[in-house]
């Protein structure tokens, strides 16, 4: 967990809320499997392998490599946060980024993510305790129209909350 003053020194370095931190956390705690508080190589491979994303040895050295500032061969939370903060403002394309994670959900490509394709993925990311009843108000909560499938409209809105 991070402390108050931790999160005080990271609000001012990157000017985010307090909810913006803790969600970046829990994404990276995601990421740090066995909870020492740092990403290693074979936690980063395991994350990509589940959400299908194929790198060589190399690409992952690189990948490291590019965000680990203080060479320790393992990826803190500062840098972390670096990574995502640095990303979303200067590399990635918020609209692309939307896209492109709808395209995980929308597994058979058909431009809409069913209860089915939204529970495969979370299976995928080893969250497989979702229960239907979760998923249906999960599914309400997201599916504006009631159609019982998300459009990438409805995805859209729901990532930029």
């Amino acid at each position: 967990m991070l402390s108050g003053g931790v999160i005080k020194e990271l609000r001012r370095k990157y000017r985010l809320s307090k909810e913006q931190i803790l969600e970046y956390f829990d994404v990276f705690k995601y990421f740090d499997n066995d909870g020492n508080g740092s990403i290693e190589a074979v936690e980063l491979e395991q994350v990509l392998r589940k959400l299908k994303v194929d790198v060589s040895k190399q690409e992952l050295t690189q990948m490291l490599d590019s965000v680990d500032a203080d060479k320790s061969g393992t990826i803190e939370f500062e840098e972390f946060l670096n990574m995502l903060v640095t990303g979303e403002e200067v590399i990635i394309d918020p609209e692309q980024e939307i896209r492109d994670t709808f395209r995980v959900f929308d597994k058979n490509g058909d431009g809409f993510i069913s209860a089915d394709e939204l529970k495969k993925v979370f299976t995928q990311l080893g969250e497989d305790h979702i229960t239907d009843g979760d998923m249906d108000r999960l599914m309400q909560q997201i599916d504006l129209d009631g159609d019982e499938q998300i459009s990438i409209e409805e995805f859209a809105r729901l990532m930029r909350t």
